[in-house]
């Protein structure tokens, strides 16, 4: 193989390899955000193709079913009082006290049942 077929084989092989990292596909079951240079760029990415700057752009993808589950049945529920804690913002490993605080929900809940 000559030298021209050989730089044009790569320089072939480097454009394949930045057009397929430039486009990403959506699932109606999915949810995503966008980041440029770790920066959000685009809060809820519809399904579908979509483009995306190669080494600048980063796509995070979510399960979209979960919430939407989660909404429909909460939506319905008639069976009594529901206790929901949020645990986002605790970090058990980190910080013990976190737990002490859910319990302490959980038992003023319960406390207030009697």
């Amino acid at each position: 193989m000559s030298t021209r077929a050989t730089l044009l084989t790569v320089i072939g092989v480097i454009l394949f390899s930045l057009a397929s990292d430039a486009v990403f596909v959506m699932k109606e079951t999915e949810r995503a955000v966008l980041l440029r240079f770790g920066a959000l760029e685009t809060a809820d990415i519809a399904p579908g193709l979509h483009f995306k700057m190669p080494f600048a752009d980063e796509v995070k993808r979510f399960d979209g079913r979960l919430n939407e589950r989660y909404e429909a049945w909460i939506n319905t529920y008639d069976k009594g009082k529901v206790l929901i804690i949020n645990v986002d913002k605790n970090k058990f490993p980190e910080n013990p006290e976190d737990l002490g605080e859910i319990i302490q929900q959980i038992d003023s809940e319960l406390n207030g049942l009697f």
